[in-house]
């Protein structure tokens, strides 16, 4: 289907004659509605940052347990490994 020439003034005005003969609705159930999804989005994504912030710092706290144990571990065994050494008067590594 072939479309007319016009010009953009023409076609400017055939819009705006047709926006106004659109029936204006505001519905405002539907506004609610989509205003209370909005804030059920917004705090459940406040939820997700609070618990990976948790987890995150739960996992903070595991690696630096787990770091702490293994260097102490590693002390006590080399100062094992030490006196042993000293006592077959080997001081050399």
């Amino acid at each position: 289907m072939r479309t007319p020439d016009m010009s953009d003034e023409e076609l400017d005005a055939l819009f705006q004659r047709s926006a106004e003969n659109y029936p204006d609705e505001h519905n405002l159930s539907a506004w609610l509605q989509m205003e209370r999804k909005l804030d059920e989005a917004a705090a459940g994504q406040l939820v997700r940052q609070r618990v990976l912030r948790i987890f995150a710092l739960e996992a903070v706290v595991v690696l630096m347990a787990l770091l702490g144990w293994w260097g102490i571990a590693a002390t006590i065994g080399w100062k094992k490994r030490l006196g042993q050494r000293a006592r077959r008067g080997l001081w050399l590594f």
